[in-house]
């Protein structure tokens, strides 16, 4: 897709053999994409302190449960090798009373890839100034809001 939308001026989707849209790629992103994507990186302190390595199957795991939404104030301890999950708590705790509409797409340590969609109240402003709270409340090492990819839109076709 990336290849497609730097080389094409304007480009068409189908779907089950009928034609559905057709438009410049940034066109198409506007008319069709269902809001914004955030990812953030946050600093580990607490991998640092781990007496053992941290693993490809600690990963893994935490990964797949994940995407079940944990309840304010439960505890996993440091021993357990999801303690990288309980690090990231707040700060999920933060996006999500930011942007009720966030879908929580992955989670890796110290990483977290949101799905933002659009609504009258979530704006690039308002984005940029939560992520700029969050920035400085909770140490932050980088973070991106984008617009959804055009291989996203395409998807949700």
């Amino acid at each position: 897709m990336e290849e497609a939308e730097a080389l094409c001026t304007r480009m068409g989707i189908m779907v089950n053999g009928r034609f559905r849209c057709m438009g410049s790629p940034q066109h198409l992103k506007n008319k069709f994409s269902k809001g914004y994507t955030l990812i953030a990186q946050t600093r580990m302190k607490m991998l640092d302190e781990m007496s053992e390595p941290f693993t490809r199957s600690m990963e893994e795991r935490g990964r797949r449960r994940s995407s079940i939404k944990k309840p304010k104030g439960s505890f996993l301890s440091k021993r357990s090798p999801l303690h990288w999950e309980a690090a990231l708590e707040e700060f999920r705790n933060f996006i999500e009373d930011a942007f009720p509409e966030s879908i929580l797409k992955d989670i890796h340590p110290g990483f977290v890839h949101y799905h933002i969609s659009t609504s009258e109240t979530t704006s690039w402003g308002k984005m940029f100034k939560t992520m700029e709270e969050a920035r400085v409340k909770f140490e932050l090492e980088a973070y991106s809001v984008g617009q959804t990819s055009l291989e996203q839109v395409f998807l949700n076709f």
